[in-house]
């Protein structure tokens, strides 16, 4: 599926993974309340494995609205309306995990 994401937004991996991570990151600050969790949070694998699932279906609701269109759209059109259907994952989260994640202890410098 990933694949057919980046196709689709006409750009090479490295941009869509970074992308990928800048999101993900950006989903985490929205989830503390002081600087130092968001490391807790972003380092926290079982919450990043439940938020890329949950990003991968509204990739999937996204294909599935954009597979007669993929070829007229330019890229983009095509980031512009993929962010519109990824951004919705900023409103969703996992209350255990994130009590997981910030009760995990972070790395020391």
């Amino acid at each position: 599926m990933k694949k057919q994401v980046i196709q689709t937004l006409k750009m090479p991996l490295h941009t869509y993974e970074n992308m990928i991570i800048t999101h993900y990151v950006g989903w985490c600050a929205k989830r503390v309340k002081h600087p130092s969790g968001l490391q807790k949070l972003i380092t926290c694998q079982p919450l990043f494995n439940w938020w890329l699932k949950e990003l991968e279906k509204y990739e999937l609701q996204f294909l599935k609205d954009v597979s007669e269109y993929n070829t007229a759209m330019s890229a983009y059109e095509a980031l512009k309306l993929y962010l519109s259907y990824t951004d919705k994952i900023n409103n969703r989260f996992s209350k255990p995990l994130l009590k997981y994640a910030n009760e995990s202890k972070s790395i020391k410098q």
